[in-house]
């Protein structure tokens, strides 16, 4: 019988090569924003080498109008970290899309870290991200 890993090249966990797949993501239940700063999500790309896409899909869902609580994301290319700005806060009641669809190009065997980088004061509020990755 023939197996779809004859047919599809993937990688030794099983992911299409040349295709996206969730990497990290936070759930349904989504990443409730506190009044403090620390990590939401981390995943490190392989060290093989080679450059990987990111792509980085999410929402803000804000129950009460919030003050500040943004959101960040550093990663390195070209041996060069960089940090980004993916959602500036303080979204009064609705869903927010806090990242647009945010893609990078990142070194092989580097982190992605997301983080609150800055306190919810006032407001309650949740993030919904997915990690992609090649």
């Amino acid at each position: 019988m023939t197996s779809f890993k004859d047919l599809i090249p993937v990688d030794a966990n099983e992911h299409i090569i040349g295709v996206l797949s969730t990497v990290a993501d936070t759930g349904p239940e989504g990443y409730k924003l506190v009044n403090g700063e620390g990590t939401i999500l981390e995943w490190k790309t392989p060290s093989d080498g080679k450059l990987h896409a990111i792509y980085m899909p999410g929402v803000i869902v804000a129950t009460s109008t919030e003050t500040a609580g943004a959101i960040s994301v550093t990663y390195t290319t070209g041996g060069v970290e960089h940090t980004a700005t993916i959602d500036s806060g303080g979204h009064s009641s609705g869903t927010v899309s806090p990242t647009s669809g945010s893609s990078y190009t990142v070194d092989p065997g580097t982190t992605i870290t997301v983080k609150q980088s800055s306190k919810l004061t006032a407001g309650a509020a949740k993030l919904l991200l997915k990690i992609l990755s090649d």
